[in-house]
């Protein structure tokens, strides 16, 4: 029984680690897939959001000055405050009235935490630098959601490193705190970003992306401090926030089944435990694969047999789900990883429009 809870363990730690990284993707992702059509985008909501949310997404950062110890020279604070600048709602105009696209000039020096998002920065906006004279209409829109989504992850880090010494409870811009989180999320610092969703949820307590930040890192801070502790009220408070996500439209009901199976996984670790609680949900909600797809993946590391059998139950009630096919043929390739989540928990299309 120990060695089959280790397994479980190994295999929700990679599970949780996966929706960490997909979580961070779609954090950035979901903002600005085809800002003309937002044909691609995904979301839940059922209401617009209101004008004044949208812009904490959208809208430039005020200036934040670099503290004196860090040495950071004139040209590299300007260019900090011009990326943090960019107003993402610029980049839907065209043609452009002029180049919203700051570049570093004789900025050399960067932080570390900072080189690498700063690089993939100016890469992906290069094409937005060349004159309006050089770029169509097509070549604009097809450019910029790669751009826009640079310039998000490159704004958060830089008010992250900014703001890294300031008191949480004392900030009062959502603007600060949505780019810590996004940062802190990024940099996998649970404890830090718990406390800056928090603080963010007090400002605007309807902001689902904060909802989504907090439950997931209780989630990580319970899966450590509250393991094999199923009545730490750690796991009280991870499943309350998933409730609000889920009366709030930030997930659908199938995502909130699976995060409720990773929960109750996190929360008990015990083989026999997850297969009653996966039975219960099979139960509940008898179309669906889900639950026969998370007893296949507790199952497959002792007895890939059991859980190719119990995978195929799991295409006979969703035959639909790319997800469970996808796996199907990863266990015929023998791929030794081949089960996944699949949240798309993400933001609502109104923001960028």
């Amino acid at each position: 029984m120990r060695k089959e809870r280790k397994i479980l363990w190994t295999c929700l730690s990679i599970a949780i680690l996966g929706i960490v990284v997909f979580f961070a993707f779609r954090f950035y992702k979901a903002n600005f897939l085809d800002p003309k059509t937002g044909s691609q985008l995904q979301g839940s909501a059922d209401s617009l959001l209101s004008e004044k949310t949208k812009r904490i997404y959208q809208s430039s950062r005020t200036p934040i000055l670099p503290k004196k110890e860090d040495h950071i020279p004139q040209v590299c604070a300007d260019y900090f405050s011009a990326v943090r600048g960019i107003d993402l709602k610029v980049l839907k105009i065209y043609p452009p009235k002029s180049v919203p696209i700051p570049r570093p000039d004789q900025c050399k020096d960067l932080p570390k935490s900072l080189v690498e998002l700063n690089k993939h920065y100016l890469e992906a906006c290069a094409v937005l630098t060349k004159s309006s004279e050089e770029l169509t209409e097509k070549i604009w829109f097809a450019s910029v959601p790669p751009c826009a989504t640079a310039v998000f992850h490159f704004r958060a880090e830089l008010t992250q490193f900014l703001t890294r010494e300031m008191s949480i409870e004392d900030l009062e811009d959502p603007k600060i705190l949505l780019d810590k989180m996004m940062a802190t999320m990024s940099d996998k610092d649970y404890r830090t970003n718990l406390a800056v969703a928090s603080r963010l949820l007090e400002l605007e307590p309807s902001l689902v992306p904060a909802i989504q930040s907090q439950v997931l890192s209780r989630l990580m801070l319970a899966q450590t401090e509250a393991r094999g502790n199923p009545n730490d009220p750690k796991w009280t408070e991870v499943e309350q926030g998933l409730q609000k996500l889920a009366e709030l439209g930030g997930a659908n009901s199938k995502q909130v089944l699976e995060w409720q199976l990773l929960i109750s996984i996190s929360r008990n670790p015990d083989p026999e435990e997850v297969r009653r609680y996966a039975e219960r949900m099979a139960a509940q909600y008898p179309e669906w694969g889900l639950p026969y797809y998370y007893q296949a993946w507790m199952l497959y590391p002792k007895d890939s047999t059991g859980a190719k059998k119990m995978l195929e139950q799991a295409h006979q009630k969703d035959p639909e789900d790319l997800r469970i096919k996808e796996t199907m043929e990863k266990m015929n390739r023998k791929d030794p990883s081949p089960f996944r989540n699949d949240f798309t928990v993400s933001f609502p299309k109104e923001i960028f429009e």
